[in-house]
């Protein structure tokens, strides 16, 4: 459950990649917004090895 304002969820195709709870400042939230989308560029990779 979301406990903590924002909260900002990446979902790919229904399923959750990872979730950015609250917000500090511009560098951190583009810092952790940019490993979620690492993620999703990985998940895209290993998808198209199959």
């Amino acid at each position: 459950p979301v406990r903590f304002t924002p909260t900002f969820i990446v979902v790919d195709n229904g399923r959750e990649i990872g979730r950015i709870t609250g917000y500090s400042n511009d560098n951190a939230f583009w810092g952790l917004l940019d490993a979620l989308a690492a993620k999703l560029q990985t998940a895209a990779r290993e998808l198209n090895r199959i």
